[in-house]
This record gives C-alpha cells, sequence and structure tokens, in this order.
C-alpha cells in the first residue's frame, strides 16, 4: 500500500552531461540541405545546358559550373568570363534565394524537434547551441567543397564570400526553424514580449503586405502594357522554344524582387539597376540595360505615367491598415480588462455579503 501511495521521484536532467541529442543529426540535416539545393540547381543548369544548340561549353564544364549556380542561390555574386568581357551578376533572384533558405528552416525545424525532447530548460538551450553551431559550420564547410570542385574560370564565385554567406544562411533560416520547433524564444528573451508588440507586428506586416502587392500589381500592370517589347527582347537572344521556357522560368525566379523593386518606387525612394538606370519618384532615366524580357517593365520615358502614380498611396493605405489592426486590438482589450474589472468588483461585492 505505501509503494502504491507513494509519489515517484521526477528524475532531473543534469545540464552538465553531454546534450542527449547526437550531433550527427546537425551533420545530417546540413548534409541534406546542402544536396537537395545543389541536385535542383543542377537540374535546372544542365536542363540550360541541353537545351542551347548552340553551346559549345563541353559536358563536364556544365557539371563543373553546377556549384557556381549553386553559390549564387546564397547571394554570391557570380563572374562569368574574364578580362575586359567579364560580366558580374551581383543581383540574386529572390526566388532562387528561397530555395535554400527553405530548406535550411525545414532542417533547423527538425533539429528543434530533437531538442524539445531534452529535459529541462538550461539542457534544452546547450543542445540547441551545440546542433546549430555544428549545423552552420558543416554547411559552410560543404559550400567550400562545393565551389572548390565545381567552378571554372568562365563560370565562378570567390570562394570566402561563398562560405561566409553559406554560414548567415544557416544561421539565420536555421536558427528561426529551430528556435521556433523548440520552443526556445521566452527562454532565450528571459521574459514575455508585451501584448502591445504582436499587434504592432501584425500592423506592420499589414502595411508591409499592402506595400509589396501594389508593386506586384506595377510590375503586373508595367508588362501588359509592354507584352510587345518584351516578345521581342525574347525573341533577340534566339533562345528557341527549350531555351525560352527556361527563360520564362528566370522571368518568375526575378518576379519578387521585381516586386520589392517597384515597391520601392512605390514609398518614393526608387531604385537603380546597374550604372546607368535609376526610376524614382521625381523622374526616371533609362540607360542601356541586359536584353531581359523582366526589364520591359521599366518606363520609357523620364517621367511617370498618370497609372503608375496610383501606387503612391500604397504606404498611406497600409498605414490606414496598420492604424485599423492596432485600434481594433486595442478596443479589444479594453473590454476584456473591463469584464475583467467588473467581474472583480462582483466577486468582492459576494464575499463581503457572505462575511
Amino acid at each position: 500500500m505505501s509503494d502504491v501511495l507513494s509519489r515517484p521521484t521526477l528524475r532531473r536532467y543534469d545540464a552538465r552531461q553531454p546534450s542527449s541529442v547526437p550531433l550527427r543529426q546537425a551533420l545530417l540535416r546540413a548534409l541534406v540541405a546542402a544536396l537537395v539545393g545543389y541536385v535542383v540547381v543542377a537540374a535546372i543548369v544542365l536542363a540550360a545546358w541541353g537545351t542551347d544548340s548552340r553551346s559549345a561549353v563541353s559536358t563536364l564544364a556544365a557539371m563543373r559550373s553546377i556549384g557556381s549556380v549553386w553559390a549564387f542561390a546564397h547571394r554570391t555574386p557570380l563572374h562569368v568570363g574574364s578580362g575586359s568581357t567579364a560580366l558580374h551578376l551581383g543581383l540574386t533572384p529572390l526566388g532562387l534565394l528561397a530555395l535554400p533558405v527553405a530548406l535550411l528552416a525545414h532542417g533547423g525545424v527538425r533539429l528543434g524537434r530533437a531538442v524539445r525532447e531534452v529535459a529541462g530548460e538550461r539542457a534544452r538551450l546547450r543542445a540547441a547551441a551545440e546542433l546549430l553551431a555544428t549545423f552552420v559550420a558543416t554547411y559552410a564547410l560543404l559550400a567550400g567543397l562545393i565551389v572548390a570542385s565545381t567552378s571554372t574560370s568562365a563560370l565562378h564565385v570567390a570562394r570566402f564570400s561563398v562560405i561566409g554567406w553559406a554560414a548567415l544562411a544557416a544561421l539565420v533560416a536555421g536558427g528561426i526553424g529551430l528556435g521556433t520547433a523548440a520552443r526556445l524564444w521566452p527562454a532565450l528573451t528571459g521574459y514575455r514580449l508585451p501584448a502591445q508588440v504582436p499587434v504592432a507586428l501584425r500592423g506592420a506586416g499589414a502595411a508591409l503586405a499592402v506595400v509589396l502587392s501594389a508593386g506586384a500589381l506595377l510590375v503586373a500592370a508595367a508588362l501588359a502594357l509592354a507584352t510587345g517589347r518584351a516578345a521581342d527582347l525574347a525573341h533577340g537572344l534566339g533562345t528557341g522554344i527549350p531555351g525560352g521556357f527556361l527563360l520564362a522560368v528566370l522571368c518568375v525566379l526575378y518576379a519578387p524582387s521585381a516586386a520589392v523593386y517597384a515597391s520601392a518606387y512605390a514609398v518614393g525612394t526608387g531604385f537603380v539597376i546597374g550604372s546607368g538606370t535609376s526610376v524614382a519618384a521625381s523622374g526616371a532615366h533609362v540607360g542601356v540595360v541586359p536584353s531581359f524580357p523582366l526589364l520591359a517593365a521599366l518606363p520609357r520615358g523620364e517621367h511617370a505615367s498618370a497609372a503608375s502614380t496610383l501606387v503612391w498611396a500604397a504606404p498611406v493605405v497600409g498605414g490606414l491598415l496598420a492604424g485599423v489592426i492596432i485600434a481594433r486590438a486595442g478596443a479589444a482589450g479594453v473590454r476584456g480588462g473591463g469584464a475583467g474589472g467588473g467581474g472583480g468588483r462582483g466577486a468582492g461585492r459576494a464575499r463581503a455579503v457572505r462575511r
């Protein structure tokens, strides 16, 4: 009977012991993220090489260029050619950048689920730090090895730049995924955020969504009005049907970047492309730009059209929406507080009557 009624003793986790989550999981997740991203980029590069009948690039050179394109997806500048005719590509398409970010965040989420099983808050924090450090270091090392073994003289990137950008991507994307899945943010901050902070973040997010949506609509409208010009640019490249499909895919990958640039025009700051093209609310100057169909959306004249000026209202609409969200949340909080206050006074009166 005493055995049945006795309380079981709780086993405490000793924070001085090594993490119960093996570090090989971090190695595996980093390897999977790098390998899957490399395979996707390889499919794109080999499809572009195989459908270009005019290409004089050998199979080995095409295979070795995959690593440089994979590094370009991590926001590493890409150098094409050498000498005076070299081409420097520094603007990574956000659609391509989303690939490694999503893979690294998924790897961080898987690690976070394993960390969540560790007993003890301090032990979870220590396990998360060890796993994240191993994850970042492994991914950065793999990035250096991929670039060193596959880059060519005609298509290459700076090796140390690749390692740095890959480590930063793994730290940010993997860290956010790990911390969210393991529910470590309250332990890291040491306190809960005031209720006003999430409300303000929701309002700011809504305003940002309005501005980005306006930028995307502006790009879509500009391309719809310049369909003939975009078709001429695509035809001038002489890509053919298979190459035209890949060119369309590249335009889709750059579409989020174009929406961000158009959003900069909506808020008034404008944007610059290359060294001779600038577009702002004060005026536009379009110089020599590459024959890329998406660039057909650039304005032709020095002054913006009347239709494009409608996007200048986007920041105002976004600010009004943010204000409405914050005001509604504040009103709901006041009503909740009032109800709670009334209940407290009623309970106090009931206790007084009982006494």
